[in-house]
């Protein structure tokens, strides 16, 4: 039985289909290469792991990760971990940046609720769809505008994220960041168009949130924004 272990650094991927595992390292030392970048198939990896040495360690982080939960799982919950180092290794191997868990969740709409702006840089540079909808229908953009995470919100709207985008409940980014009194990112959805008029699937809008909840500041901005 064989596994595949992925190195990484640049080289012909002709050049590395000819070579064995230990030929792999030998190449990589004579050529004084911080890594190889190509599949190499190894056998009974346990036994070799003295043969890692200098290999890159986020890469071998990887492997077992995959080996323990799979590689869609062990994606997510390096995105989760907020390791960009991991995340960067899983997209430069193929990996669907989309890619959904159990619960619908990407690693874009965790890392957006979470607040982790560097990874949703690096995720939306690798393609990531910011209107993909998960969960009960929610964006990355509702997610981030729910806890506050003003940096995340503009980036995700500069992105292309759809501003008056709603989930199944028909709440949108706008009532969720009035609702939780988020005055700044408030203010950067209805500059961005946000609709201060709609409604979600109990009639309520972003106002009437705001003002139930004694959000006096957006209130008095949503009013002045022509809400009712």
């Amino acid at each position: 039985m064989s596994v595949r272990l992925l190195l990484t650094v640049p080289i012909k991927e002709e050049i590395c289909s000819n070579l064995t595992f230990e030929d792999a390292i030998n190449f990589r030392d004579l050529l004084n290469l911080p890594s190889l970048k190509c599949s190499i198939r190894i056998n009974d990896l346990d036994s070799q792991i003295s043969s890692l040495k200098g290999v890159n360690d986020t890469t071998i982080s990887v492997y077992f990760k995959i080996q323990k939960s799979g590689s869609i799982l062990a994606f997510l919950k390096t995105a989760e971990e907020n390791n960009l180092k991991e995340v960067q290794v899983f997209l430069e191997s193929g990996m669907n940046v989309d890619i959904s868990g159990r619960r619908k969740e990407t690693a874009l709409s965790n890392s957006s609720f979470d607040g982790y702006l560097e990874m949703v840089k690096l995720l939306i540079a690798a393609g990531a769809d910011v209107n993909l909808r998960v969960g009960d229908e929610n964006t990355a953009l509702i997610f981030a505008a729910m806890q506050g995470h003003d940096q995340i919100v503009e980036i995700l709207l500069n992105a292309g994220a759809e501003v008056n985008a709603a989930n199944e409940y028909g709440n949108d980014a706008l009532m969720m960041s009035a609702n939780n009194g988020r005055l700044k990112i408030v203010k950067l959805l209805v500059e961005r168009g946000a609709n201060v008029l709609a409604r979600d699937g109990w009639g309520k809008t972003a106002l009437l949130m705001a003002s139930a909840n004694d959000h006096l500041e957006v209130a008095e901005f949503l009013k002045s924004r022509g809400a009712r």
